[in-house]
């Protein structure tokens, strides 16, 4: 289990970071240092937050909110 974990957050963080350097080129010509520097923080964010696990507590929250 733990492996699978470990594995969905740094598959989910390489996605991240391989969009942003795919699409640097643009973003460094339309978008100003401070956007740039928050798509890396969103990358270190999946690299070092288990989505796959926060998922569930957040469902149940949202379930008990709107019901």
């Amino acid at each position: 289990m733990f492996r699978n974990l470990l594995f969905t957050m740094s598959l989910s963080g390489s996605i991240v970071m391989v969009l942003y350097l795919i699409l640097y080129p643009l973003a460094r010509k339309y978008f100003p240092l401070v956007w740039r520097y928050r798509v890396l923080k969103v990358a270190m964010f999946f690299y070092l937050i288990p989505i796959a696990e926060c998922k569930y507590y957040i469902l149940i929250i949202l379930k008990r909110l709107f019901s």
